[in-house]
């Protein structure tokens, strides 16, 4: 009897993490992701050893043991609480003490060059999470979606245009932009015994494209609407359809004000609130 009351017991602590932890929110945006584990070694059978509750696989990966039967449940911990803790063997914020070997990241093939979220090279279902130090952690949208770096999310692929692609293959030491989202781009290396090595970058600012003829990130108008410059408070980029096109002058405000996005107008300093 007692038996059976802790499985049931345990069970629902099971459900309840994964209504916790196994869906994502990035920027604001839910997103559906299943997020992957990383290869490891360790053996879920041989820790679990015939127990029921939660246990740390390695660093990144939790362990929900079911018992003798070996039906374990493998979950890598998720962006607010990514490391396994095994003295609360649960997924936390920091690395924890005495577990220096969880300072290095899980393994992928991906080079970050900065922190944020960006495309798989050549996959667009696959996407990754960059930090500050390098680390890189790699997601996966549901079967039938791709990634949108557009809105940080996973969309359904209804078109072949919703997969977003860099063209490198057929053009080695170039940079590619991404075909969904130009605010992305890719230095495509030489092809070297059938393997081509794609650093993916992401221009800085909002609003900004990668120039395929100048190589540096520029303005670019999403709509018809005023936007400021982040660079400097007192000019303004005045976007505009010019036939199919959008096209942009860039103002500056007169009599010392600066430019305020929200209201659309140029203001004081002391009328902002």
């Amino acid at each position: 009897m007692w038996k059976s009351s802790s499985f049931v017991l345990v069970l629902y602590f099971y459900v309840w993490l994964q209504q916790g932890y196994a869906t994502e929110h990035i920027w604001g945006v839910r997103s559906d992701l299943t997020r992957i584990a990383p290869m490891s070694a360790f053996d879920s059978e041989s820790i679990c050893n015939g127990t029921y509750g939660s246990m740390c696989g390695d660093c990144f990966n939790t362990i929900f043991c079911l018992g003798p039967n070996g039906n374990h449940k493998v979950t890598q911990c998720e962006s607010e609480r990514r490391y396994c803790n095994r003295d609360l063997k649960m997924c936390v914020s920091d690395p924890p003490a005495g577990q220096g070997e969880c300072l290095e990241g899980p393994s992928t093939n991906f080079n970050c060059m900065a922190a944020g979220f960006f495309p798989h090279p050549t996959d667009c279902s696959t996407f990754y999470e960059c930090l500050d130090n390098g680390i890189a952690f790699e997601n996966s949208c549901p079967p039938g979606y791709s990634w949108s770096g557009n809105e940080m999310a996973c969309h359904q692929k209804l078109t072949p245009t919703d997969c977003g692609t860099f063209n490198c293959r057929p053009y080695p030491d170039t940079f590619q932009r991404l075909t969904s989202n130009a605010a992305y781009y890719a230095y495509c290396g030489f092809i070297v015994n059938s393997q081509q090595e794609i650093l993916i970058f992401k221009c800085p600012r909002v609003n900004e494209v990668f120039n395929l003829t100048k190589l540096t990130c520029e303005f670019s108008c999403p709509e018809e609407k005023l936007y400021a410059d982040p660079d400097n408070a007192s000019y303004y980029y005045l976007c505009y359809k010019s036939g199919s096109n959008f096209v942009y002058q860039y103002k500056q405000c007169t009599g010392g004000r600066i430019f305020s996005e929200p209201d659309q107008i140029c203001k004081f300093r002391t009328n902002l609130i």
